[in-house]
């Protein structure tokens, strides 16, 4: 008898550490950060460009692959080295397109980062944009633009539902 206990003890903890790390899991799921992946985009004229992202999908910093920050020029629409705006609130072109055969402005500075309150400000505009609160949760007034039958639900749960109701 003791044995047979023994095992379901043995279970119960196998159970509470595999359903943990489910749970952790799946937060890193939700979540996509960008650690300096590369991707590929294209110049205006079908130039590729690589480029690496770090961040996630409320801010995000691109970088040629020799560390020189990029940011799209909103004249030409081409990436472009970039260098910080004055009062370093944001990113500037440069106005030289990467890729092109060319390098980077003399004198520009690599790994250019802004400000974390700054970063922290873009973020909760972003999320205010998309809808969700801090932790990424659909915001319920977000959710009353939204059917619940997209979702697999019948009805909003009662919270939410009072909520949307408030307005």
């Amino acid at each position: 008898m003791k044995h047979a206990n023994g095992d379901r003890m043995i279970f119960k903890k196998r159970l509470l550490f595999f359903t943990a790390m489910a749970m952790l899991m799946a937060t890193a799921v939700f979540a996509a950060p960008y650690n300096g992946e590369f991707f590929t985009y294209y110049q205006p004229d079908g130039t590729a460009v690589e480029i690496r992202l770090y961040g996630d999908e409320y801010y995000a910093v691109a970088e040629t692959l020799d560390g020189y920050t990029v940011t799209r020029d909103l004249r030409t629409g081409e990436f472009c080295y970039a260098r910080l705006a004055q009062g370093g609130r944001s990113f500037i072109s440069t106005g030289k397109a990467v890729g092109k055969a060319s390098k980077a402005p003399a004198g520009l500075q690599k790994k250019l980062r802004l400000a974390k309150h700054v970063r922290a400000e873009l973020v909760k505009k972003a999320q205010a944009r998309f809808g969700v609160d801090e932790k990424g949760r659909l915001l319920p007034e977000q959710a009353a633009k939204l059917r619940p039958q997209r979702f697999g639900y019948k009805k909003w749960t009662p919270a939410i539902q009072k909520k949307i109701e408030d307005g």
